[in-house]
């Protein structure tokens, strides 16, 4: 088993390491891309239900991160690559957090109301 671990070590050279984090950060993003949108969609429904307002700043926010992931495989060296990945993680777990923390409650009484019913 070790013999095998070194000879995958042995491959394992800077340039492979940049091009699989590469990757790693844009599937990751693209997973969180549909996570936000998904919890964005459901909270629209629920406001239109409830004759609120749409939401428009946190698809700013998800437009914005849909706008720099596939800026990724374009940064010339890593550690730009994970700046840019931490501005891409900022505007979607801040779209994400701001709708847990305010639709949520909303979503909860649409929900029970719903069962109810």
């Amino acid at each position: 088993m070790e013999v095998l671990f070194r000879a995958i070590a042995d491959g394992f050279t800077d340039d492979v390491y940049q091009r699989f984090t590469r990757v790693q950060m844009i599937a990751w993003s693209v997973a969180d891309l549909l996570l936000v949108w998904v919890v964005l969609r459901i909270s629209g429904y629920v406001r239109r239900a409830q004759r609120r307002p749409r939401i428009v700043l946190r698809y700013v926010l998800l437009g914005g991160s849909i706008f720099l992931t596939p800026l990724v495989p374009l940064v010339s060296d890593l550690e730009g690559v994970f700046r840019l990945e931490c501005v891409i993680f900022v505007l979607q777990y801040a779209a994400l957090l701001t709708s847990l923390v305010l639709e949520g409650p909303h979503v909860m009484r649409f929900l029970r109301a719903q069962v109810q019913a």
